[in-house]
């Protein structure tokens, strides 16, 4: 028979490492343990089409409410041969600002705290990335309605839309992200450029949209790592060295995507010396090398990223 402070300090031994086993662990104030919806959310949308629609069979302008005291006055094309449509929000009798585009199909509707976000999708009639989102704010209730600028969406799709999807959170901060179609059509087709596209990311504030890449350095690498293993899958089933790179191949295509993304990262050495490296390996010369280089450099200083 045990004695009985035995019994007892063995009993408190277990209690102890049961409770450190189920006990909590801290939660870590990173974006990776906050959530997107916890500091922007999606809250519904509004359909435009339809209406807009209407009003083009109309040939006459009409009013579409947005919520919260806040309209959308829509003027459908002028003229057959004159096809832009002008959209001006309204913060209750107060013009906010005016819009153009094709057409206009939806207004998403966003909450990041006591703000209140409106996004009207429009289209300028492109077959591929046409689409823009334009955005408005309203940083408190009772305060006057913002502007704060338009984001070219570059979908890879035909049509494009707004959903939790698009939001991440970093360090509290809302963000929104979308892809950078800057090299569509690239010395290929629109279905295989897109593998060229890459993310970009707006914090978004009652002040404005800032374009923000840097702050998600995971998301490149994790797509640094995808096409990596599409350019030693593309090279192991060619069957003959190519004789020059830009000559229209799919390894061409991913030898330009991580090159991209190594530059988005800030890490132009190591972009273009894996380029060089990678021509070397899969084929036969050089030849066109510094012609692409350079058109790449082109491409990137067309617009921030």
């Amino acid at each position: 028979m045990q004695p009985l402070a035995l019994k007892i300090t063995t009993s408190f031994l277990t209690y102890l490492v049961i409770s450190l086993i189920y006990l909590p662990l801290p939660v870590k104030s990173t974006a990776a343990s906050l959530g997107a919806q916890d500091c922007l959310r999606h809250t519904g949308k509004v359909k435009v089409k339809e209406f807009f629609s209407t009003l083009l069979e109309k040939k006459q302008p009409g009013t579409l409410d947005l919520g919260d005291e806040v309209s959308a006055l829509i003027t459908p094309w002028p003229k057959d041969d004159e096809q832009v449509a002008r959209l001006v929000v309204r913060d209750g009798n107060k013009e906010v600002a005016s819009v153009q585009d094709y057409l206009f199909t939806t207004c998403f509707r966003l909450e990041a705290g006591p703000a209140r976000y409106w996004i009207i999708e429009g289209w300028n009639g492109a077959a591929h990335g046409g689409y823009r989102h334009h955005y408005f704010c309203r940083r408190i209730a009772g305060e006057p309605m913002r502007f704060l600028g338009t984001i070219k969406v570059g979908d890879r799709r035909t049509e494009a839309t707004f959903s939790q999807e698009n939001i991440r959170c970093r360090n509290s901060q809302p963000f929104v992200r979308y892809d950078d179609d800057r090299f569509a059509y690239f010395e290929t087709s629109f279905a295989q450029s897109s593998a060229m596209f890459f993310p970009k990311f707006y914090r978004l504030t009652p002040k404005g949209l800032v374009l923000d890449n840097r702050a998600f350095p995971a998301e490149y690498r994790r797509e640094i790592a995808r096409i990596e293993a599409e350019i030693r899958s593309t090279a192991a089933q060619m069957p003959t060295k190519p004789e020059r790179i830009g000559s229209g191949t799919d390894l061409d295509v991913w030898l330009l995507a991580r090159t991209i993304h190594y530059l988005v990262l800030r890490e132009d050495k190591q972009a273009w010396e894996s380029l060089e490296l990678d021509v070397a390996r899969y084929f036969k010369t050089k030849k066109g090398l510094g012609e692409w280089q350079r058109k790449i450099r082109s491409k990137m200083s067309e617009a921030p990223y």
